[in-house]
């Protein structure tokens, strides 16, 4: 039987908060899956743009391809609504909190924010 974790990430830190469109992004990785998919995907990345609750979901085959992945989402995004991220909230994950996220999060200006799980 294998392990599969689920956490919760609250999408605001008081319900009172209000967000302006890009300002905050929240992302969590899931699996790894006990049943791949047809095609080999075991993992799924969800990110949440929160003023508007719009959510990108994506499937991956290996833990690893979550930055590529988060890169091109956060892409596709800021292309779509014309506006530049500000915060990407995360759960401090591993597959979050590494080089390749920290150059792209200084490169483009976007502040990483990571919570610990209680």
């Amino acid at each position: 039987m294998q392990w599969v974790h689920k956490w919760k990430i609250s999408l605001f830190t008081n319900a009172r908060d209000k967000y302006s469109k890009m300002e905050l992004l929240v992302m969590d990785l899931t699996g790894l899956m006990t049943v791949p998919t047809w095609d080999s995907y075991q993992y799924a990345l969800v990110i949440i743009e929160v003023s508007c609750r719009y959510v990108v979901g994506r499937l991956l085959r290996e833990k690893d391809e979550a930055g590529v992945a988060v890169r091109d989402i956060v892409a596709m995004l800021e292309c779509q609504s014309g506006l530049k991220a500000c915060h990407l909230r995360s759960d401090n994950g591993s597959e979050f909190v590494n080089l390749m996220m920290t150059q792209f999060c200084q490169k483009n200006g976007v502040t990483l924010l990571c919570r610990t799980n209680f």
